[in-house]
């Protein structure tokens, strides 16, 4: 029982890191999106990490900036 339940975790963990190294990933280049807008004057609304319903997030200098429920990619 116990080898199962460090196995279980150590897969969970794993998960767990490849999602978080993958939305740094996205935000780094969703930034680049963002930065690159507002260098250039354009209006920014919204700039989320993840798609479907909002999990948490807040607003600044006219964006909302938002978390999502799936960390599959990211919009300005």
């Amino acid at each position: 029982y116990q080898e199962r339940m460090s196995a279980l975790t150590g897969m969970f963990l794993g998960i767990v890191a490849v999602v978080v190294a993958f939305g740094f990933i996205i935000f780094i280049h969703e930034m680049g999106h963002f930065l690159t807008a507002r260098a250039v004057d354009i209006r920014c609304p919204q700039f989320a990490i993840g798609f479907g319903p909002q999990l948490f997030g807040f607003r600044f200098r006219g964006t909302n900036f938002a978390v999502r429920l799936f960390p599959l990619g990211g919009y300005v």
